[in-house]
Formats: C-alpha cells, structure tokens, sequence
C-alpha cells in the first residue's frame, strides 16, 4: 500500500475538515440515542408566569441509563431548556414557542437521549395538570392540550398523574411526599425516569 506524504496528508485532513463544517452548517449531527416518544405538550402562551427551575434527571432502558442536569426558564412566549453533563458542559439548548419545538447542540456530540424526550417529561411533570389544585381526595379526570389527564390526590397532596394521548399510550407519573422527586414509566416507549428538584421559582407577569 502506498503511504501518503505528509503533504497529501494535510490535504485530506483539511477536506475531512472542510465536510465537516459543511454538516455542522446543516445542522447536522451523530444521531441521538433512544427513540423518539410522542407526548403531549402545553402551548408556552398558556404556561402562567414565570417559570425557573432546575432539576436532575436519571432514564433507564433497554440501551440507556444516564443522567444529567437540566435547566429550565418560562420567559414571555418562549421555554428554554438546557442540558448539562456531569462536568457542566452544555449537551443541548433546546427552545419551545407555542407547541414548535427547536434544538441547538454541540457539534459532534451524541445525546444518550432526545432532548424533546425530556421535554416531554417535564410538561406531564409541570404543565399538563388538572386545572384547580390543590383537589379534594380521591381521582379527579379531564382533559390538558388533547391528553387525557388522571390524578389522585390525598389529603390536599398529588400522589399520582396519568397522562394519555390517543396513539401513544398512557405516561404514569408518582409524585414522592418529599415534593421534589418524581417517578415517570412509559411503558409505551420503554423507559423510566426519575426527575429530582434542586431549584424552583415562579414570578408573576411573563
């Protein structure tokens, strides 16, 4: 076999280069790990006020466990989402107006999961809730953004949220007493997640 010159080396160095500039420029990248899950999600012009929050996330499947850090901010008409690794290094920005959803990361960079995956998470886990809370006890039905919603409350506290869309299954939700940490299953889609709050705030006026 022939080996290259070192100047025939740089020349194929510098078109990889060039290739892959011109994939980030599309916006193209590696792609993502899991699947993508359908689920319902709230109009940003009927989420009220302000919204910050930060919250650790862990998904198990079949083919993923991993965790990270997200951030989230309601301002105006718009959601953002981001997400950090352990090290603190942003893995995705993710922008919500109305129901259209955008996603910036990274070039290069492979999410173990998609980030409108955890979006998803975070409006059954928020958003999508039964209007009126806190509820008298016992099992409380209606409808939230085309999703049939179940919730089960005991004494003034929410124990559990079921969040069904027509074609993609039913999403269960147990809220813990410590009021920080939730368990979500999505049978429908194969994986559970666990989402920990570490910081909530809301300002009226968006």
């Amino acid at each position: 076999m022939r080996r290259l010159a070192p100047a025939g080396l740089v020349i194929l160095l510098t078109a990889g280069l060039a290739g892959c500039a011109t994939l980030w420029k599309a916006g193209l990248h590696m792609p993502d790990g899991g699947h993508d899950c359908p689920g319902s999600l709230l109009p940003t012009e009927y989420i009220r006020g302000e919204v910050l929050l930060r919250e650790q996330v862990r998904v198990r499947s079949d083919d993923a466990d991993f965790g990270m850090l997200i951030a989230a901010r309601k301002r105006g008409d718009a959601l953002y989402l981001v997400g950090l690794d352990g090290f603190g290094a942003k893995l995705f920005e993710l922008t919500q107006r109305g129901v259209e959803v955008s996603v910036e990361r990274p070039f290069g960079r492979r999410l173990p999961w998609p980030a409108v995956n955890l979006l998803r998470d975070l409006h059954r886990e928020r958003f999508l809730a039964l209007p009126g809370a806190p509820l008298p006890d016992g099992l409380h039905q209606g409808s939230v953004a085309g999703a049939r919603v179940e919730e089960h409350w005991i004494s003034g506290r929410l124990t559990q949220r079921s969040v069904t869309r027509p074609g993609a299954g039913s999403v269960q939700l147990d809220f813990d007493p410590d009021g920080r940490t939730t368990h979500v299953r999505n049978a429908a889609c194969g994986y559970t997640a666990t989402l920990v709050t570490l910081e909530q705030g809301t300002a009226p006026g968006s």
